[in-house]
Protein backbone atom coordinates (compact mmCIF):
# COMPACT_ATOMS: atom_id res chain seq x y z
CA UNK A 1 0.00 0.00 0.00
CA UNK A 2 1.77 3.44 -1.18
CA UNK A 3 2.03 5.56 1.53
CA UNK A 4 1.60 3.00 4.44
CA UNK A 5 4.65 2.24 7.24
CA UNK A 6 6.04 -0.73 8.44
CA UNK A 7 7.64 -0.83 11.82
CA UNK A 8 8.54 -2.89 14.92
CA UNK A 9 9.06 -2.49 18.19
CA UNK A 10 12.21 -3.39 20.19
CA UNK A 11 13.21 -3.36 23.80
CA UNK A 12 14.14 0.32 23.41
CA UNK A 13 13.03 1.69 20.25
CA UNK A 14 10.57 1.65 18.03
CA UNK A 15 11.19 1.39 14.16
CA UNK A 16 8.87 3.04 11.55
CA UNK A 17 10.08 3.19 8.38
CA UNK A 18 12.89 5.53 8.22
CA UNK A 19 12.28 7.09 11.61
CA UNK A 20 14.06 5.46 14.71
CA UNK A 21 12.63 6.26 18.09
CA UNK A 22 14.01 5.80 21.21
CA UNK A 23 11.11 4.31 23.42
CA UNK A 24 12.48 6.84 26.38
CA UNK A 25 12.33 9.86 24.19
CA UNK A 26 8.31 9.58 23.36
CA UNK A 27 7.09 12.27 25.47
CA UNK A 28 3.25 12.39 24.56
CA UNK A 29 0.85 9.86 22.11
CA UNK A 30 -2.82 10.59 21.22
CA UNK A 31 -5.32 8.96 19.11
CA UNK A 32 -7.30 11.51 17.33
CA UNK A 33 -10.53 11.30 15.30
CA UNK A 34 -10.21 13.75 11.63
CA UNK A 35 -12.56 13.68 8.96
CA UNK A 36 -12.37 14.72 5.25
CA UNK A 37 -14.41 14.72 1.82
CA UNK A 38 -13.27 12.32 -0.38
CA UNK A 39 -15.25 13.41 -3.13
CA UNK A 40 -14.45 17.19 -2.76
CA UNK A 41 -11.98 17.81 -5.28
CA UNK A 42 -11.95 20.83 -7.79
CA UNK A 43 -13.53 18.83 -10.56
CA UNK A 44 -16.26 17.47 -8.52
CA UNK A 45 -17.00 20.78 -8.36
CA UNK A 46 -16.85 21.77 -11.40
CA UNK A 47 -18.79 19.27 -13.23
CA UNK A 48 -21.57 20.06 -10.22
CA UNK A 49 -21.37 23.82 -11.25
CA UNK A 50 -22.02 22.93 -14.99
CA UNK A 51 -24.50 20.08 -14.24
CA UNK A 52 -26.63 23.15 -12.13
CA UNK A 53 -26.02 25.74 -14.58
CA UNK A 54 -27.27 23.49 -17.55
CA UNK A 55 -29.92 22.33 -15.70
CA UNK A 56 -31.19 26.48 -14.96
CA UNK A 57 -30.58 26.87 -18.08
CA UNK A 58 -32.68 24.11 -19.70
CA UNK A 59 -35.19 24.95 -17.54
CA UNK A 60 -35.25 28.82 -18.44
CA UNK A 61 -35.48 27.75 -22.36
CA UNK A 62 -38.00 24.95 -21.50
CA UNK A 63 -40.36 26.97 -20.20
CA UNK A 64 -40.07 29.54 -22.62
CA UNK A 65 -40.63 27.13 -25.61
CA UNK A 66 -43.94 26.34 -23.87
CA UNK A 67 -45.00 29.54 -23.89
CA UNK A 68 -44.51 30.09 -27.46
CA UNK A 69 -46.80 27.05 -27.54
CA UNK A 70 -48.74 29.03 -25.62
CA UNK A 71 -48.86 32.00 -27.65
CA UNK A 72 -49.30 29.86 -30.86
CA UNK A 73 -51.15 26.41 -30.61
CA UNK A 74 -52.34 26.58 -33.74
CA UNK A 75 -49.23 27.02 -35.74
CA UNK A 76 -46.48 24.46 -36.45
CA UNK A 77 -43.64 26.41 -35.13
CA UNK A 78 -45.62 26.57 -31.48
CA UNK A 79 -45.83 22.66 -32.04
CA UNK A 80 -42.45 22.72 -32.28
CA UNK A 81 -41.91 25.25 -29.52
CA UNK A 82 -44.14 22.44 -27.18
CA UNK A 83 -42.11 19.23 -28.22
CA UNK A 84 -38.89 21.25 -27.72
CA UNK A 85 -39.96 22.98 -24.53
CA UNK A 86 -40.76 19.39 -23.25
CA UNK A 87 -37.49 18.11 -24.09
CA UNK A 88 -35.72 20.73 -22.47
CA UNK A 89 -37.20 20.79 -19.51
CA UNK A 90 -36.87 16.89 -18.74
CA UNK A 91 -33.36 17.32 -19.62
CA UNK A 92 -32.90 20.53 -17.29
CA UNK A 93 -35.01 17.87 -14.80
CA UNK A 94 -32.10 15.23 -15.08
CA UNK A 95 -29.01 17.48 -15.07
CA UNK A 96 -31.01 18.89 -12.13
CA UNK A 97 -31.06 15.17 -10.37
CA UNK A 98 -27.55 14.68 -11.30
CA UNK A 99 -26.11 18.02 -9.85
CA UNK A 100 -27.87 17.67 -6.85
CA UNK A 101 -26.50 13.82 -6.42
CA UNK A 102 -23.07 15.15 -6.91
CA UNK A 103 -23.77 18.25 -4.54
CA UNK A 104 -24.39 15.91 -1.70
CA UNK A 105 -21.28 13.57 -2.83
CA UNK A 106 -19.55 16.37 -1.80
CA UNK A 107 -20.67 17.20 1.03
CA UNK A 108 -19.94 13.45 2.79
CA UNK A 109 -17.76 13.31 5.11
CA UNK A 110 -15.31 10.21 5.76
CA UNK A 111 -13.45 9.42 9.24
CA UNK A 112 -10.09 8.71 9.82
CA UNK A 113 -7.33 8.30 12.88
CA UNK A 114 -4.25 9.41 13.54
CA UNK A 115 -1.57 8.29 16.43
CA UNK A 116 0.43 11.30 17.41
CA UNK A 117 3.71 10.32 18.83
CA UNK A 118 5.72 13.44 20.43
CA UNK A 119 8.95 13.17 21.26
CA UNK A 120 10.85 15.15 23.79
CA UNK A 121 13.39 16.69 20.78
CA UNK A 122 10.03 18.23 19.56
CA UNK A 123 9.53 15.66 16.51
CA UNK A 124 6.16 14.63 15.80
CA UNK A 125 5.55 11.23 14.06
CA UNK A 126 1.80 10.84 13.26
CA UNK A 127 0.90 7.19 11.91
CA UNK A 128 -2.81 7.38 10.15
CA UNK A 129 -5.70 4.78 9.45
CA UNK A 130 -8.92 4.40 9.01
CA UNK A 131 -9.61 1.93 12.09
CA UNK A 132 -8.78 3.37 15.41
CA UNK A 133 -8.39 0.16 17.38
CA UNK A 134 -5.15 -0.91 15.19
CA UNK A 135 -3.84 2.68 16.14
CA UNK A 136 -5.25 2.25 20.16
CA UNK A 137 -3.27 -1.74 20.17
CA UNK A 138 -0.24 0.25 18.60
CA UNK A 139 -0.48 2.77 21.57
CA UNK A 140 -0.84 0.32 23.81
CA UNK A 141 2.56 -1.35 23.00
CA UNK A 142 4.54 1.36 23.15
CA UNK A 143 2.84 2.81 26.39
CA UNK A 144 3.34 -1.03 27.44
CA UNK A 145 7.33 -0.79 26.48
CA UNK A 146 7.37 2.67 28.17
CA UNK A 147 6.16 1.36 31.52
CA UNK A 148 8.81 -2.06 31.59
CA UNK A 149 12.10 -0.07 30.92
Amino acid sequence: MEGARQGEVSAASLQMGDDTIAIRRIATMSVERHEFAPWDTPRNRKTQSVYATLCVSLLFFGLLGLGWWALRPAQGDGVIGLFAGIGMLVLGVLLGIRAAMIAVMLKKREPYYRLLIGTSDARQIPLVDNNRDVLVKIRDVVRHKMDTG
